[in-house]
């Protein structure tokens, strides 16, 4: 943590930093989310230790207090890490705190070395357990009819409902997407297609979405890149509240800047009040 002027908070964990290791494998912190009282949660994946040779990834959530001192009431010492199965990977790259306390995080699942990625959530409640009335287990797997997907970015509406920001595979190309679940873990079928909103500038083109926000009308902003193989542009998308692209924005709904004569792109979008 550090101060207003730059310098490390000494207040803050041990001079100013806080590192939480699992169990001596690879751990990484994809999102952060600060509540209410000021505690910390952070959320991304814990690596396994399978077996000598072999590893996989899990959702991993980390809650610490203002003071960055691990919470001993939060799951175990401060930790949680969620297995979908035991053959299955799992990264976490967003997370967002609801009204209640509770904790949703998204990102993708897989299962061995292949690419069958697919969009991936957990909830958790205020103490770190699985929140078993989202979709009976506190784990969503979106095993597509939408073909496979990636989830990145994450928002809730006002009304509970979680949106998710990212994106789906078409053949070889990857298109940006946006799903909606309602607040038992179901797709929201008013939304898009059965839940599931895309967008794509053209065949050929691998379009990725990496930040997500809501504007205050409903509307829904995502940004990341699109590009073709040789080179990359930075890339906005809008849909309306109910996933139709919003014609008034860009071209389509589309949105496509070259702002270098290399490659660029967004990892994030924010939505200033006017």
């Amino acid at each position: 943590r550090y101060r207003a002027d730059g310098s490390l908070d000494p207040m803050f964990g041990d001079g100013g930093k806080l590192i939480i290791d699992f169990d001596g494998t690879d751990d990484a912190v994809r999102s952060l989310a600060i509540l209410g009282d000021g505690s910390i949660i952070a959320g991304g994946y814990r690596m396994e230790m399978v077996t000598a040779t072999m590893f996989k990834r899990n959702f991993a959530v980390v809650k610490c207090s203002s003071e960055g001192v691990l919470d001993a009431s939060f799951g175990d010492g401060g930790k949680v890490a969620t297995p979908f199965s035991s053959d299955r990977h799992a990264s976490g790259f967003a997370m967002g705190v609801q009204t209640d306390g509770k904790i949703v995080m998204a990102g993708y699942s897989y299962v061995g070395t292949s690419a069958n990625y697919q969009v991936a959530l957990t909830r958790y409640n205020g103490d770190g357990t699985l929140d078993e009335t989202f979709d009976d287990d506190g784990m969503v797997l979106v095993s597509t009819g939408f073909m496979l997907g990636e989830a990145y970015a994450l928002q809730i509406q006002l009304d509970g409902k979680i949106v998710v920001g990212g994106i789906v595979y078409e053949g070889f190309d990857t298109d940006f997407a946006v799903m909606r679940f309602n607040t038992d873990g179901s797709l929201d079928p008013s939304f898009g297609a059965s839940g599931l909103a895309q967008a794509t500038w053209g065949t050929g083109e691998e379009e990725k979405a990496y930040g997500l926000a809501l504007q205050w009308d409903g509307s829904i902003v995502i940004a990341g890149y699109k590009g073709n193989g040789s080179s990359r542009q930075t890339a906005l998308l809008r849909f309306n509240s109910d996933g139709t692209p919003d014609a008034s924005f860009g071209t389509d709904g589309r949105v496509g800047d070259d702002l270098s004569p290399e490659a660029d792109g967004a990892n994030a979008v924010l939505i200033q009040p006017d």
